[in-house]
């Protein structure tokens, strides 16, 4: 998150890193990345630096982390795989600390590598490389995650997003960018309706190929992808679940030849449909929460004007993946 939560004092944070990890604090400097935790770099006495995460316990259960975390860590310790970024557990062995009421805390090896930006064209190696990744998770045993649920592509905000296109006649009052989210979905209403019913076309074709669910990380973009020298590393696992192999793979789409090596590798042949099925639910799913953040209460903060930037991105994503739907092309977009 951008914005540094402001229910959340440094003394507290000081308090679970010793509780939980005996780690003095000596310094701290909060981090603005990423867009669903908060992020800290804490330096110890001992001068080694951490990476500390707090999670917003209204975003997702604390059972539902602690599994997700869990499962990292058996893949990284008891599959050896050497690229999941996991958390360090605590001096009880646990994943994570509940900090009050509100946060959940998870201690990070801090590592001096390099992120990739969000929406960035992989290129063919690096490609070829994250296929081979993902074709060892999907090979680890389903055993070594006990609890992890089963997710399909759902989209969990439809309800709220099918409420908002039969709302956009009335003023939208949550807060300063309801009423340009309302006159941005209304531009494309006729196109996310025809993405809906893509989805669900999709989702019929899919559910005839199913295949065997492996475990997934869910979210293998470039921003969720590190660079440790010859190294790729896969952070961010609070997404990862039981799913289908596509979940994953619809990420390197467009990329025939990492295909081509993952199907190799891992001795299973993807389905077309499933592919385009996950693309198109990501961004409904975008387009879901985008509604579902500016319908609610909320006030302008470097997140929301975050979001913002995307609105527009997310509604013409909506258009261009009707039009292909429908045979047609996307109208022209207004000057500025």
């Amino acid at each position: 998150m951008r914005a540094q939560p402001t229910d959340l004092e440094p003394a507290d944070l000081a308090t679970v890193l010793w509780q939980g990890w005996r780690i003095v604090v000596a310094g701290c400097e909060y981090v603005p990345v990423g867009g669903g935790s908060h992020h800290w770099r804490v330096v110890d006495a001992d001068s080694r630096a951490h990476w500390i995460t707090a999670v917003d316990l209204k975003r997702t259960s604390p059972a539902a982390l602690r599994v997700a975390l869990d499962t990292a860590i058996a893949l990284h310790d008891r599959a050896h795989l050497d690229f999941v970024v996991a958390p360090i557990p605590t001096v009880a062995g646990e994943s994570l600390r509940p900090l009050g009421p509100s946060y959940a805390v998870a201690v990070y090896p801090y590592l001096e590598a390099r992120s990739l930006p969000f929406g960035l064209e992989l290129d063919e190696g690096t490609a070829a490389e994250l296929a081979g990744l993902l074709a060892r998770l999907h090979a680890a045993e389903l055993s070594l995650a006990p609890g992890l649920p089963e997710v399909g592509a759902d989209i969990p905000g439809r309800a709220g997003l099918e409420r908002a296109l039969h709302d956009l006649d009335s003023r939208w009052t949550g807060g300063p960018y309801s009423e340009p989210a309302r006159e941005a979905v209304t531009r494309q209403q006729a196109a996310i309706r025809e993405l809906l019913r893509l989805f669900d076309d999709l989702s019929r074709a899919a559910r005839a190929n199913a295949g065997r669910n492996v475990i997934t990380h869910g979210e293998p973009h470039p921003a969720n992808l590190l660079r440790d020298g010859d190294r790729l590393l896969l952070i961010d696992w609070d997404t990862v679940a039981r799913g289908a192999p596509e979940r994953d793979l619809w990420w390197l789409d467009g990329q025939p030849a990492a295909l081509e090596i993952y199907e190799r590798a891992s001795a299973r042949t993807l389905d077309p449909s499933s592919m385009q099925l996950y693309r198109v639910r990501w961004t409904l799913d975008d387009i879901a929460s985008f509604v579902q953040i500016f319908r609610s209460p909320h006030e302008r903060n470097p997140d929301t004007e975050r979001w913002w930037t995307f609105a527009e991105r997310l509604t013409e994503a909506a258009e261009t993946a009707a039009a292909r739907r429908t045979g047609g092309s996307p109208s022209p977009r207004p000057q500025s």
